[in-house]
Formats: C-alpha cells, structure tokens, sequence
C-alpha cells in the first residue's frame, strides 16, 4: 500500500503549506543580509523625508 493512499486531503494540505513555509524560510534565511540593508535604506529615506516635511512645514508657518 501507498504512503500517499493514506493520508487525507488535510494531510496533504498540511504537507504542502509546510513544505512551501520552509522553502521560503530558507530563501528568507539566504538572503537575510540583503533584505535588511533594504530595510535600512527604507528606513532612511523614510527618515529623510519626514525631516523634510518637517522643515517645509515650519517654513511655510514662519511669519512674514
């Protein structure tokens, strides 16, 4: 008898969606160093363009 024969169709769901998690683990876990020096340069132009808002806003407010 087949091990496939066996298992239900939850079960074979369960080993597919376990089987996609850890392939995309591990495509996460290569390429960890590049997804956060993305993130850093995310956060910095996130932070410069707060600053820059930050400064057109109290320009824009500062008495003639």
């Amino acid at each position: 008898m087949n091990h496939d024969e066996n298992l239900t169709v939850l079960g074979k769901l369960v080993m597919g969606a376990s089987g996609m998690a850890i392939n995309a683990l591990a495509v996460i876990t290569s390429m960890q160093e590049q997804i956060e020096w993305g993130f850093r340069i995310f956060s910095l132009v996130i932070g410069i363009a707060v600053g820059l808002l930050t400064i057109w806003s109290l320009l824009k407010k500062k008495p003639k």
